[in-house]
């Protein structure tokens, strides 16, 4: 197991979970961010562009510990905002970075390093924030070579992380991600690289133990296929220390599912 720094357990904000979290302190879902080291505002599921400066104040007031990611995700990476705004996105950060409190982390996707991001780059930098370089595949696990141009993509870029979400179809479609992660362990202060769906849920765990740092977990009720509440993914996360396989891990995830 990878045993440098504890891991990275991320939980998502959006306007509905931050909004109920705030009128109900010390509820379930409260407990549940709480849980979470960091969180991941995602400003594409928050309708007021204007509220957005706002939002990582909010959300340091619910948990003051907390690091925060930024993300504005678009449609082809499973966001809420159409693919023609991507350039439009520089203004929309710039607000965001204007604000007192601002995200730690940038997730921008591997598409959008352009002239773009560049700028992004330099103003984050600024205010104290750093990007890093996200890939997501809703079709596939990613390929070697594509997985080697990310991490190429990155560190040309300047980027402090990478990222990888990927969809898996059977298990052990996660092993590419895995061997991705111990050629990259060094060299990025962030990493994570997953496979989504049931069959790839183990994966989020077991990362972990290959050279990953950063995963996620759901703080709300409502969880998409192969993503476990941040409760339990605390419980895998402690597991992992006497953990030896990633059959052993399935095989634990499968018990406090039900429990």
């Amino acid at each position: 197991m990878n045993n440098a720094g504890s891991p990275l357990l991320a939980g998502i904000i959006s306007q509905t979970n931050l909004v109920q979290a705030e009128s109900m302190l010390g509820g379930d879902l409260h407990s549940g961010l709480l849980l979470c080291p960091v969180l991941e505002i995602r400003y594409d599921l928050f309708e007021s562009i204007q509220d957005w400066p706002l939002i990582a104040a909010r959300v340091r007031a619910l948990h003051p510990e907390a690091k925060i990611i930024g993300t504005i995700r678009l449609k082809r990476d499973g966001g809420a905002l159409e693919d023609s705004i991507v350039k439009e996105r520089l203004w929309l950060w710039e607000s965001i970075l204007s604000a007192d409190v601002v995200p730690l982390w940038i997730d921008l996707e591997l598409f959008a390093l352009g002239p773009e991001a560049l700028l992004l780059k330099e103003m984050a930098s600024a205010k104290g924030s750093r990007l890093f370089i996200s890939m997501h595949d809703f079709l596939k696990i990613p390929t070697t070579p594509e997985l080697e141009l990310l991490a190429k993509r990155a560190i040309d870029f300047g980027a402090c992380g990478v990222k990888v979400a990927a969809m898996s179809h059977s298990p052990g479609d996660a092993r590419p991600l895995y061997d991705f992660l111990r050629r990259i362990e060094s060299q990025f202060e962030l990493r994570a690289a997953f496979a989504m769906g049931v069959s790839g849920s183990v994966s989020r765990v077991w990362s972990l133990a290959m050279g990953a740092n950063l995963t996620y977990g759901s703080i709300s009720d409502v969880l998409v296929p192969g993503l476990l509440s941040a409760k339990k993914m605390t419980q895998a996360i402690q597991f992992l220390r006497e953990c030896k396989t990633e059959e052993q891990m399935s095989l634990f995830l499968e018990e406090i599912r039900e429990s």
